[in-house]
Parts: C-alpha cells; structure tokens; sequence
C-alpha cells in the first residue's frame, strides 16, 4: 500500500509539474520574440478607456506598456499607462487560466506531501 502510495504521488508530481510547465512555456512561444509594447498592442489593442487618444497619440500609451509577465494568472499581463495623464489599465488573460494554475500547484503541493510521507521509514 505504501508503495502505491508512493508511486501515484511521484506519479502525480511528474505530470502536474510538466502540465504547469507547458503552461508558462505555450505563453512564453507565443510571443514569438516581439517587442513588448508591440506584442501588447497586437494582442490586446488599446483598452477602451483610452479611445479619447487620436491615432496620432497612441503612442502616449504605447511607451507605456509595463508588466510583461503576470504568474497568477498566467500569460502575458499588459499595464498600459497614459504617458501624459499617468492614467493606466491592465489588461490580462481570461480567469480560467488562473484556475487551471491553482489547480495544478494544489496537485503538486499535495503529490509533494504524498512523496515525502511515502518514503518516510515507519
């Protein structure tokens, strides 16, 4: 029984772990080595908020893409800041990422617990 247990946590550590890193990697390709504030703009647009900019003046905004990177959740988070106003907005992935992440750290943490309480000499 304890070797079960064993197996299935280091079993369950493994995949949790590679699902989590395909995760952030699938983000990280699909940037295909664009500049940020391009990749933002490209992706996202100008939010809404800053509609009252004239073509002319998006790159009052463009200069200020900050936050490349957002972890929870994850994929690429965009803050676009009004360079004139200081006013910004962040822009991220859907919710539902975030949720398969928690997911898979809460596997991980528990196939971690698994691991270390099956190798445990009694």
């Amino acid at each position: 029984m304890k070797i079960r247990l064993l197996r299935a946590s280091q079993a369950s550590l493994a995949i949790s772990l590679i699902a989590l890193t395909l995760v952030y990697l699938l983000d990280a390709f699909s940037l295909r080595l664009q500049h940020q504030p391009s990749w933002c703009i490209d992706h996202y647009g100008i939010p809404s908020r800053f509609n009252y900019l004239l073509p002319g003046r998006a790159e009052r905004v463009a200069a200020g893409i900050t936050d490349f990177w957002g972890w929870f959740p994850p994929g690429m988070s965009c803050t676009f800041t009004d360079a004139v106003t200081k006013e910004s907005e962040t822009v991220a992935p859907a919710a539902d990422r975030s949720y398969i992440v928690v997911v898979l750290v809460a596997l991980i943490m528990i196939s971690a617990v698994g691991v270390l309480f099956g190798r445990r000499k009694r």
